[in-house]
């Protein structure tokens, strides 16, 4: 998940094979603007969804681990990542786009 391209890619539905199918990010757009999965995977998240519905928009951080879902409309996961996440990317990619935005820890 290291690269942008592999964590893009989680966010898309994987229907074959049965034992790894999982459902493609449920959030949209026009609803969550802020939440999309170039700005998800930006951040440094990567979709990893639980199997009941209510974790479909778990995403988890590639470096960190840290696993958010359950996102608000209002949620910005660069500002998220920057006050939850405890990594380089969460500092040095999340923290500067949280700033420019008046959100700092």
């Amino acid at each position: 998940m290291i690269h942008l391209d592999a964590r893009l890619d989680s966010f898309k539905a994987v229907l074959k094979p049965k034992s790894r199918a999982k459902p493609a990010f449920p959030l949209d757009p026009a609803r969550y603007p802020s939440l999309t999965p170039t700005d998800l995977a930006n951040a440094g998240f990567f979709h990893d969804p639980g199997p009941d519905e209510d974790t479909y928009d778990t995403c988890k951080c590639f470096i960190c681990g840290l696993k958010l879902g359950g996102w608000d409309e209002t949620d910005n996961p660069f500002e998220e990542h920057h006050k939850r996440g405890s990594c380089a990317w969460a500092e040095f990619v999340c923290g500067p786009v949280a700033q420019r935005a008046g959100k700092t820890r």
